[in-house]
């Protein structure tokens, strides 16, 4: 049986499937800032990782010596990476018998491959990559350095949708180091369903049509665009109401935003809903809306709601 160790702290549930799977068949050292939770099934053991940067809040003479010796990083990072306070730390022996270090994080990647050059662990490292723009994580020069090493030395590149691994072709990794393994869905969540009396009378009294929307409140979701088309359909006088699971930074912003648009009545958001009881919210929906936009920085990489949507039958736009 493979030992695997996984470097990752789960804010996403819906990886939760994907990382499910690898506990269920393999032995795993899960390495992590918090718990997410401990799973019944498997063979699994907890390491805290810590990160030192986190510790430097006290005094402006703390973080005014961080910031220097971030910024001489940047001129000398051959010789001060490896000490760089960012960096995570934890018993790195526990890597000793594994086969393979799984990670998505490029401070996580990077320490991986030192320690295995320094103490001859014998691992291999693969990247679960999640970016789809090319050399966005090149923006200056100690990054940049960090994914020269992470391009050259990874093992094995693991996106999990084709325009991330044509942003790896992009940026030098060769095409037999990447393998796209999509994001799995569980069927035993998302599925057709009745949805129940109470559901269906609170959203649909007078007759109203469903729109659903899932994911986080944020810019690049393209809530804002969502909202002015919800205010053309009250104007055309359509007997709807939108509904938007989830949270962020931005879900105060756009309750007002909507409130002054008038559609108190028609746009709702419900914040976070158990991830369990989704598929409900997808067979109550007439449509899901997935409004997504790209910035500068940013651009929808899959839209695994997409996917959840579709396996409850669902229409999607």
């Amino acid at each position: 049986m493979y030992k695997i160790a996984i470097f990752n702290d789960i804010t996403d549930i819906r990886k939760d499937v994907f990382f499910r799977g690898m506990v269920k068949k393999y032995k795993v050292v899960w390495i992590t800032e918090r718990f997410y939770q401990k799973h019944p099934e498997g063979n699994i053991t907890f390491i805290r990782a810590e990160y030192p940067n986190k510790d430097i809040k006290s005094t402006y003479l703390k973080k005014l010596v961080f910031e220097l010796y971030k910024l001489a990083g940047n001129i000398f990072p051959r010789i001060l990476l490896h000490r760089l306070p960012e960096m995570p730390k934890f018993n790195h022996k526990v890597l000793e018998n594994v086969d393979f270090y799984f990670s998505d994080s490029d401070y996580s990647l990077f320490y991986a491959l030192v320690l295995r050059k320094k103490y001859g662990y014998k691992f291999k490292v693969l990247f679960h990559d999640a970016e789809t723009l090319p050399f966005l994580n090149h923006r200056h020069a100690l990054s940049k350095y960090i994914w020269k090493i992470i391009n050259k030395e990874v093992d094995m590149f693991i996106p999990w949708a084709n325009i991330i691994r044509n942003k790896e072709m992009i940026e030098g990794v060769e095409p037999d180091r990447i393998k796209v393994i999509y994001h799995p869905v569980d069927s035993g969540i998302f599925h057709p369903s009745d949805v129940s009396k109470i559901l269906a009378d609170k959203y649909r009294k007078n007759k109203r049509r469903i729109i659903l929307t899932v994911g986080k409140i944020e810019v690049n979701k393209g809530i804002k665009y969502a909202l002015l088309a919800d205010k053309i359909l009250k104007k055309e006088s359509y007997k709807f109401v939108h509904l938007y699971i989830s949270d962020g930074k931005k879900l105060e912003y756009y309750k007002k935003y909507a409130k002054h648009l008038g559609l108190e009545e028609h746009s709702l958001f419900l914040g976070n809903i158990p991830f369990k009881n989704l598929n409900e919210y997808y067979n109550l929906a007439d449509v899901f809306v997935l409004p997504s936009i790209s910035t500068r920085t940013r651009e929808e990489q899959f839209g695994r709601a997409i996917v959840e949507s579709m396996m409850c039958e669902t229409p999607v736009v």
